[in-house]
């Protein structure tokens, strides 16, 4: 799936994390969210939902990447396994995207880092 969407946000409550990308204002429109808890052990996956049934469940992550503009990701499943997302935010708000999605996918590969 490619989708572009208007916004992107992320948040944390305790050992909750989750990272929602949107679109315009109406709520009703496509939009891309994922979640982790700490809380108890989840075997390492993470939970996806899309407006898209295809893509809703707890699944392992393979690869993510991520840079400034664009989210992708990789899904250890055969069918409708991977995720490219667009979006535009500022800066600051990009900054906690990143935040979030390091704590809950630790191999996120981010543009214009060093891997090792």
């Amino acid at each position: 799936m490619k989708i572009q969407l208007d916004h992107v946000s992320a948040a944390e409550s305790g050992d909750y994390y989750q990272v929602h990308f949107e679109a315009a204002d109406d709520g009703d429109g496509p939009y891309v969210l994922i979640q982790r808890q700490f809380e108890d052990d989840d075997g390492g996956l993470c939970y996806l939902e899309t407006h898209d049934q295809d893509y809703i469940g707890h699944f392992k992550v393979v690869r993510a990447t991520l840079d400034r503009h664009r989210f992708c990701l990789e899904l250890r499943r055969k069918k409708s396994s991977k995720i490219e997302v667009t979006f535009k935010t500022n800066e600051p708000n990009y900054t906690e995207v990143l935040r979030i999605l390091r704590i809950m996918i630790p191999a996120l590969a981010v543009a214009g880092e060093d891997a090792g």
